[in-house]
């Protein structure tokens, strides 16, 4: 029987980490988006994971009869709960609604999963007490597979509902082999096998478990939301972050990797240092640099810390020693899911975790290496040196921030930089005006009046109604007229107040305007109920961070055409650093019988530098050739309009992204 320990730690922990990125890339749409549905789903499967630890805990210290009570009813809720539905409460704040909503999808068989390597590592110390750490490399392997093969091989080739389908017939044949091997485990037992080793473990060196396993997780959640938001909101992204961080683990926790171990102990902070000093003189304007600088810094740290954790393991008495590594990682993401997002202070581009990381991980050092430091002058100027280094990179310019806002939809800030005044969400300018009053209503960046919308609503015919996703600084309202109906659908209240606060395009906007907060997509599916019709839609949310690729589908342009008058017009903003978004659009313009142009617009005058591009979809044709015709605008090439179409059910992100 022992011969299956291995491979079912192994499809276990392939099936609950491929299972993150499946039920959390489900609710994306639900949230428009938005990149910290993954971290607030990071804190429903830790909470899992620690609920899965602390029941096979239990499951160890009682009587062979509960522990068999409590595997078989575990069984049969799976059973029947892929029965239950999706209920979310439309009053609760996102997080919570993500949060009940993960619990309605998949509570039982994540914990169910969650609890079969520990559970088995259990059944095994009985005999084979080196088994139990075979088991553990097993598992981290099949977590390492199941972050990797989901979001690559399952994302590309499956559709999502196929992929739901076969994750839940694997959960279940799991936990049945599980179940199997506990009832001949325990139903033969006659007393429990209990814990025997003594509660002799200081109270001092828990305290330091869990702050090391606390320090890892936020190390890792604050590289991802960096991620996240400078890149866009999708599993393929999240999986590297916590790659390295289970990778990791894997690497400390492998006696054939000691040796590296040990130097990296003694030299990666001096390489760590080298690192922020070469990405700050060199790196600053390469944004996949940047990148790449936070997911070395992240290997490097957690490598670090996860070696110490192994120094400090216990030799015994192991479910103890995991369990409280659980509790330090669930209130790491209770910290950053829940409680950092209701923290409203003026940061840089770099969320307040990461500072918060930062300051942890050298406090970790200054504990580790006291006495070095206490001995050598230089080892205190050079950590004083990258600390203060870091510090002022985390902490720019906060003289140039007017008022910043942050909530579960991210952090939204008001700069004031050369003379101008801009919108900043994430890592990128979601529109601005200058501060000269000859200049200040018009608008900059991708809205630049010679840009590809300034043509568009030139070229258009007035008055209109019009429905705007995305809304950013208001600059799109810089182009309304009077006697327009403008319908401004913005996911994020901040965004609104600070556009109002600090900007005049909503002011002084000429078009009554109303304003409507939620996803676009699910407000234009109201509209579609209300029977509302545009003679303009505007789509305007897929600049640079948290890109909702809901809204770039198959079947969501199927709505926005059918809220179209006769002669409507789409008018898309496909501005990226990352995508190129005619790969997408084009087809789905094919295979729905519209005509597409676009206009690439390169402009720098007295408002500053523009790179733009905006397309237009319609289905009246004579539009779309007058826009060829009159203002230049191109048609894709053909080989775009053959590329596989994006649907609901499937979305190929490495097909649009731009590597170079």
């Amino acid at each position: 029987m022992h011969i299956l320990f291995g491979p079912l730690c192994f499809l276990a922990s392939f099936l609950f980490f491929s299972g993150e990125f499946l039920f959390s890339e489900m609710l994306m749409p639900l949230f428009g988006g938005a990149s910290h549905v993954w971290i607030t789903s990071i804190l429903f499967y830790t909470i899992v994971l620690l609920a899965g630890y602390f029941i096979v805990y239990l499951i160890r210290v009682s009587d062979p009869v509960v522990a068999l009570c409590i595997l078989i009813t575990l069984f049969l809720l799976q059973i029947s709960f892929y029965a239950f539905k999706i209920i979310l409460s439309q009053a609760a704040p996102p997080i919570w609604s993500v949060l009940w909503a993960l619990t309605n999808m998949a509570l039982i068989p994540l914990l169910t999963l969650g609890m079969t390597t520990p559970l088995l590592q259990n059944i095994a110390d009985a005999d084979l007490t080196k088994t139990s750490k075979i088991l553990l490399l097993f598992s981290n392997f099949g977590s390492l597979l199941g972050l990797i093969i989901y979001p690559i091989v399952a994302d590309t080739l499956l559709g999502l509902e196929n992929r739901k389908l076969i994750w839940q017939f694997a959960a279940l044949a799991c936990s049945l082999l599980v179940l199997l091997i506990g009832m001949n485990a325990y139903a033969g037992s006659t007393q429990a096998k209990r814990d025997s080793v003594p509660n002799s473990i200081s109270l001092t060196l828990r305290a330091r478990w869990f702050f090391y396993s606390f320090l890892t997780c936020l190390l890792m959640l604050a590289v991802t939301n960096f991620i996240t938001h400078g890149l866009g909101s999708v599993p393929l992204l999240w999986m590297i972050p916590m790659a390295i961080y289970l990778g990791t683990f894997w690497l400390a926790f492998s006696e054939k990797f000691s040796k590296i171990n040990l130097y990296l102990r003694k030299y990666g902070p001096i390489l760590w240092g080298i690192l922020q000093l070469l990405s700050y003189v060199q790196m600053e304007q390469n944004t996949f640099l940047l990148h790449f600088r936070n997911y070395l810094f992240l290997f490097l740290t957690t490598l670090i810390i996860n070696s110490e954790i192994y120094q400090n393991r216990p030799s015994q008495n192991l479910s103890s020693f995991y369990l409280v590594l659980n509790i330090g990682g669930a209130c790491a993401t209770l910290l950053v899911s829940i409680l950092i997002p209701h923290i409203d202070l003026s940061l840089s581009n770099v969320y307040l975790e990461f500072v918060l990381a930062i300051v942890f991980f050298a406090a970790f050092l200054v504990m580790r290496d006291y006495k070095k430091l206490q001995k050598s002058t230089l080892a205190k100027v050079t950590f004083s040196t990258v600390l203060v280094l870091i510090v002022y990179q985390l902490f720019p310019t906060i003289k140039n921030e007017l008022e910043s806002r942050r909530n579960f939809y991210g952090l939204v800030r008001v700069l004031e930089e050369n003379g101008e005044i801009l919108m900043a969400h994430g890592n990128t300018v979601h529109g601005g005006r200058k501060i000269d009053p000859k200049l200040s209503s018009m608008p900059l960046v991708y809205y630049h009046p010679k840009s590809g919308v300034g043509e568009a609503f030139a070229f258009l015919d007035f008055p209109k109604k019009v429905a705007s996703i995305g809304l950013g600084a208001g600059s799109i309202l810089y182009y309304a007229h009077p006697g327009d109906q403008w319908d401004l659908l913005e996911i994020n209240q901040n965004v609104y107040d600070l556009a109002l606060k600090h900007f005049n395009f909503l002011s002084q906007s000429k078009a009554h305007y109303r304003l409507r907060i939620g996803d676009g997509r699910l407000l234009m599916q109201q509209s579609q109920k209300s029977k509302e019709f545009y003679d303009l839609i505007v789509l305007d949310a897929f600049s640079s961070d948290s890109i909702p690729f809901h809204l770039l589908t198959r079947e969501a342009f199927e709505l926005y055409l059918g809220r179209l008058n006769p002669g409507g017009v789409i008018l898309l903003h496909l501005s990226n650093n990352y995508c190129d978004f005619l790969k997408v659009v084009a087809p789905i313009a094919r295979v729905l019988k519209t005509e597409m142009a676009y206009a690439k617009r390169q402009i720098q005058d007295q408002l500053g530098r523009s790179d733009s591009l905006w397309a237009v979809l319609s289905k009246d044709v004579r539009i779309v050739q007058n826009f060829r015709s009159e203002k230049g605008w191109e048609t894709p090439a053909e080989a775009l309009f053959s590329l596989p179409l994006w649907t609901d059910d499937w979305q190929g992100l490495l097909s649009i992204i731009n590597f170079l």
